[in-house]
């Protein structure tokens, strides 16, 4: 039997091992790696976005790949994947404590002690993080959080507290998906209303904010606490044009009628040419007397001369009793945050007919 000389020998190991071996090297996080992260969503996305924070050399190695990419998307994800590699304890923190109805605080799963506060969860996230925040809020509200509905809203409200420019970019961005979950979508359209109204400063003290139902400020968010100050937020020029249009194209086009409601109770607030054309073609086209009345509504709002000229025309028009109230001044819709009306599209002293399903039109 032929023997193998000692140096063959070591070849052929060297040989089976270099696979392997080169298997173990650590896969350098490239620009197309986020590219890659950006349709990704849930777990999927969260191992993803993990191993490249695992294996880059070091935070800046984020920044370098921000500076190559032109789509905001992928450039805010760079910021958030920056700001994990840089602070991991704070980015943990983020992902634990979220925000659901009534003030209500909590880590996923139910684990760990609620908190209940007055003023939020985004007045918390405001207070503990401050505006370097922005990404890991974008990116749990449209990746890691996604399909988790009631507490994807309390995500929006921390985007906009924090006061960001981007805040209405990403609003719109989930406000114009159609895939995207109806109530999500609806809050982030209510939201855009209040960027187009225009946003004021504001200050917080460097102290725990006011709790309530007997919980305690968590010492591990405690320690974060600092006083803060947050610029007034106004949306103005090119993104303001942009904003107006697609609630615009929501109005006319959108399949869910409280999206197509909710579009128009917020361009009340637009008052320019665009959003009067779209509110008076949808006041007089769209099926839903409901979405109607909103048109109504917000026309009054307007009160340019276009608008004037429309209502007009639409008291010789409307055959809807309800819509007729609404246009004589003596009744008001039932607004979109309450679902959509079952048995009347006007509001009540106490209105019980209310259908939070979100495809069922208005009888």
């Amino acid at each position: 039997m032929r023997q193998i000389s000692g140096s063959v020998a070591v070849s052929m190991v060297m040989c089976l091992l270099a696979p392997s071996a080169l298997s173990m090297e650590k896969p350098v996080p490239k620009q197309t790696d986020i590219e890659k992260l950006v349709p990704l969503r849930g777990k999927e996305y969260v191992t993803r976005r993990d191993e490249l924070v695992r294996f880059a050399g070091s935070p800046d190695a984020f920044k370098e790949m921000k500076e190559q990419l032109d789509d905001w998307h992928a450039q805010v994800l760079c910021d958030a994947l920056q700001y994990r590699k840089r602070k991991p304890e704070e980015a943990r923190l983020l992902d634990a404590w979220w925000g659901g109805p009534m003030g209500l605080i909590r880590p996923p799963g139910g684990v760990g002690s609620d908190m209940r506060v007055s003023k939020g969860y985004g007045y918390v996230v405001a207070l503990c993080f401050g505006p370097e925040a922005t990404a890991i809020v974008v990116e749990n509200l449209l990746h890691t959080w996604s399909g988790l509905r009631p507490f994807r809203p309390g995500a929006s409200d921390a985007l906009i507290q924090l006061r960001d420019d981007l805040g209405p970019q990403v609003l719109r961005s989930i406000a114009c998906d159609a895939d995207e979950d109806a109530v999500v979508r609806i809050h982030s359209i209510l939201l855009i209303g209040d960027c187009l109204q225009g946003l004021a400063g504001y200050e917080l003290p460097g102290s725990p904010p006011p709790l309530f139902g007997g919980s305690s400020f968590p010492k591990e968010l405690g320690k974060y606490v600092a006083k803060r100050a947050y610029p007034p937020l106004t949306v103005d020029g090119p993104e303001r044009t942009m904003l107006v249009e697609s609630l615009s194209r929501l109005l006319s086009g959108d399949e869910n009628v409280r999206v197509r409601a909710a579009c128009a109770s917020v361009l009340r607030h637009a008052g320019d040419e665009k959003a009067t054309e779209a509110l008076c073609k949808a006041s007089r086209s769209d099926e839903s007397s409901w979405v109607r009345a909103w048109c109504v509504v917000a026309l009054r709002a307007i009160q340019g001369e276009a608008a004037a000229k429309c209502l007009v025309e639409l008291k010789r028009q409307e055959k809807d009793p309800e819509v007729m109230k609404v246009l004589e001044g003596t009744g008001t819709p039932v607004h979109p945050k309450m679902g959509i009306p079952k048995d009347t599209i006007l509001e009540e002293p106490i209105n019980l007919g209310v259908d939070m399903e979100d495809n069922q039109k208005p009888q």
